[in-house]
């Protein structure tokens, strides 16, 4: 990719990933940024990883709930390629369907969440 302004004459390898009002830009190739190998994805685990324990640490387990969508509808584990055809755009965004499933997994978690409760 060709830069513009006083950069001009470098080039460098970025990935753009376009979906409607979210944009990412990054300062790395698609292959390194979803290498499910690579150092930004045990970065992203390790985020992950500490998320969770603050959910199951928190204090007022009654006031948070973590909904890990991540368990659920893993790109990379999904070992049925057509469901993952039909649930996936990209390693990034889902479809319709996706945003569907993504839907009912929050409110499933909700709803036993709150009945926990009462």
């Amino acid at each position: 990719m060709q830069l513009l302004g006083s950069e001009a004459t470098q080039t460098r390898t970025q990935t753009q990933l376009t979906r409607g009002t979210n944009d990412l830009t990054y300062k790395q190739s698609a292959e390194n940024i979803f290498n499910h190998d690579s150092a930004y994805d045990k970065q992203r685990k390790n985020l992950n990883d500490m998320i969770r324990n603050y959910v199951k640490n928190y204090h007022d387990q009654n006031r948070i709930c973590l909904i890990d969508i991540y368990k659920y509808i893993n790109y990379h584990s999904m070992n049925d390629i057509k469901q993952r055809d039909i649930i996936w755009d990209d390693f990034v965004y889902l479809k319709a369907d996706g945003y569907d499933l993504m839907t009912k997994i929050i409110f499933q978690e909700i709803f036993n969440k709150i009945h926990q409760q009462s």
